[in-house]
């Protein structure tokens, strides 16, 4: 390969220049094989044609002594130059040499290269494997078939949790259904750094294709390799690393190179440019091999025993169950909530595109409410007028609706860009209204130097941007805010473990709560704050706690499970994400989920 160019074998040999976008290049690709009866080096080029895509006249060339043609290509959208040569090795046998630039990269210093790759090119003609003389009859081969196969184990450079978010969590058909950081998919121990996960498989197959299933800031995926039984390593894919915009999604990797057999493969990701946590539901290997090597299907083993623990004291009741909220036939994914105290409401986010409400005393369900441009609401909250405001990441809005949601909103804002106004990709996630009307919201995007960044964007009750304010440390990563009786705004880190004071124009005034929330385990997803100035944070794997306002200690609450395929006892959690309280914090409420079950908790911390 060139010196210093990425090298990817999924598809022949392409090869990336440093830096360079996959789309326009500077990009060579070299690709060769066996071609049906009939087809010409000009057929070959007439493939390239369209209505974008001009080619020259082709001109003859010999290439290691084998006839073919050349011509020079324009790409006229993109506007983009290159050069493109075929050559039938044989008449069952094609080659065929492709380069690309931007046009004046190519004219200055990419043609060259093009050349010097060319010059370089050694062809030989496929044969058949000679019959093998006075060799004892043996056995005939199994017969392949396609296998496709989920991974049976897993180990990785890290792993976030022993349970949660461990590596074995990538084992098995996938489990997770939307997009978001979910404990039932692998994570590394840092959201930061560059990983591997290996897997392994129960049949080794000659491998065509390999799928990876990642739930949370696709893909950031810059190396693939499968390992065959004499430990030696194929590279089938390697690129830096690129966010993706789809999400969850599917990364398939087609596989052109034969002759091995593998059960072992080993994924490297670069989170040195994600926003957060890269995350891994599922890989699948597919593949043609012995289908009676395949394990017999284990026989029905009984469910695993459900958690059993004395409920906590200071539980109240407990709203949902395996079809809880559920009206779309999907299992809702509770996040966000907030309580309408003068009207007895707890008001959750669900991401499955519904704002739900329930009676805050009696926990009885009380409905739901949707918009057309309310898409994967991520976080709510409620003013002092009963109106309601929701940050709405898949569509890119903030929403304000009258109590309820009883009518058209009043005002719906946001746009996907990088300016003054505009959300990210995957934003807004979490917002906040101040004692006058303003509005906070939590915008994860991109600087105009394309490097992630975590902002907060203030907005007047009817949409119009105020002002920015930027984390000075850009890992921060807002797991949720609130603003308190002071006025003053206040946001905890997911992972900065602590909370960020901020006036109402913006000014860091003071950090607090570090000691209490390092000293836990997992990550602040969730803030809220009573009338006394107290604090009230969801963590996952620690549960629910309580801050002084100072940001002491006060109390804890809940206990973890990790099963969330099966039923949890009250008082257990599984994944919190949001959290809420009377305003006296008499009332304490959390909402959980897991792909299976969804919970609404009430409780009281008591002394």
């Amino acid at each position: 390969p060139l010196p210093d160019y990425q090298l990817d074998t999924s598809f022949g040999a392409q090869m990336l220049a440093p830096g360079a976008d996959p789309d326009t290049g500077p990009a060579f690709m070299l690709a060769g094989g066996a071609s049906p009866e009939g087809l010409t080096a000009a057929d070959l080029l007439d493939m390239l044609k369209s209505d974008e895509v001009i080619l020259s006249e082709p001109q003859p060339i010999t290439v290691d002594g084998h006839e073919g043609l050349v011509a020079d290509i324009q790409q006229t959208s993109l506007n983009l130059s290159g050069r493109v040569v075929a050559v039938m090795v044989t008449p069952q046998q094609q080659f065929v040499l492709f380069g690309v630039a931007p046009q004046a990269q190519w004219d200055a210093e990419i043609s060259p290269l093009f050349e010097t790759l060319l010059g370089s090119v050694k062809l030989f003609e496929m044969q058949a494997p000679a019959e093998p003389a006075n060799l004892p009859t043996e056995e005939p081969a199994a017969e392949l078939t396609e296998i496709r196969q989920w991974a049976n184990s897993a180990t990785a450079s890290s792993e976030y949790g022993s349970s949660n978010w461990a590596a074995y969590q990538a084992t098995g058909a996938p489990s997770v259904t939307t997009c978001g950081d979910n404990s039932d998919a692998w994570a590394a121990s840092s959201s930061s750094t560059v990983e591997w996960l290996e897997l392994t498989f129960d049949v080794p197959v000659e491998p065509t294709q390999v799928n990876v299933y990642i739930s949370y800031n696709p893909t950031f995926i810059t190396k693939m390799e499968l390992i065959d039984a004499e430990g030696v390593s194929h590279q089938i894919y390697g690129f830096e690393a690129r966010s993706y915009p789809e999400c969850p999604t599917i990364f398939s990797v087609d596989i052109t190179e034969i002759g091995f057999q593998a059960a072992t493969l080993r994924i490297t990701i670069d989170q040195t440019t994600s926003p957060s946590w890269v995350e891994i539901d599922a890989v699948e290997l597919v593949g043609m091999g012995d289908a009676s090597l395949i394990s017999s299907p284990p026989g029905e083993e009984p469910p695993p025993p459900v958690a059993d623990f004395e409920t906590p004291a200071g539980f109240l009741w407990r709203a949902g169950g395996e079809e809880a909220f559920d009206t779309l036939g999907v299992f809702p994914g509770l996040s966000g909530i907030d309580v309408d105290p003068n009207n007895n409401l707890v008001y959750l986010a669900d991401t499955i595109y519904n704002i739900q409400i329930v009676d805050a005393l009696t926990s009885e369900y009380v409905g739901q409410f949707k918009h057309a441009e309310m898409r994967v609401p991520q976080d709510v909250k409620v003013d002092a007028l009963g109106n309601v405001y929701v940050a709405a990441w898949g569509s890119g809005k903030v929403l304000v609706f009258p109590p309820r949601g009883d009518g058209e909103p009043y005002s719906v804002f946001g746009e996907r860009g990088k300016g003054d106004g505009q959300f990210g990709d995957f934003s807004p996630t979490h917002l906040a209204v101040g004692l006058d009307g303003r509005i906070y919201v939590h915008d994860s995007n991109k600087n105009d130097k394309d490097e992630y960044i975590n902002r907060i964007q203030v907005f007047t009750p009817q949409g119009q941007w105020l002002q920015t304010i930027n984390f000075e440390d850009k890992y921060f990563s807002p797991g949720g805010m609130d603003v308190g009786p002071d006025g003053n705004l206040y946001v905890v880190g997911f992972i900065g473990s602590k909370i960020l004071k901020y006036s109402p124009d913006g000014e860091l005034l003071g950090e607090l709560g570090e000691d209490a929330i390092r000293n836990l385990v997992g990550g602040a997803q969730g803030l809220a704050i009573d009338d006394a100035g107290n604090f009230y944070v969801a963590m996952w794997t620690s549960g629910m706690i309580k801050l002084d306002p100072e940001g002491n200690l006060l109390g804890q609450w809940g206990v973890q499970v990790n099963d969330g395929e099966n039923d949890w006892p009250a008082g257990g959690f599984y994944q919190p994400a949001g959290i809420s309280m009377m305003p006296d914090g008499s009332i304490v409420y959390f909402s959980d989920s897991s792909t299976q079950y969804s919970y609404l908790t009430a409780f009281t911390f008591t002394p």
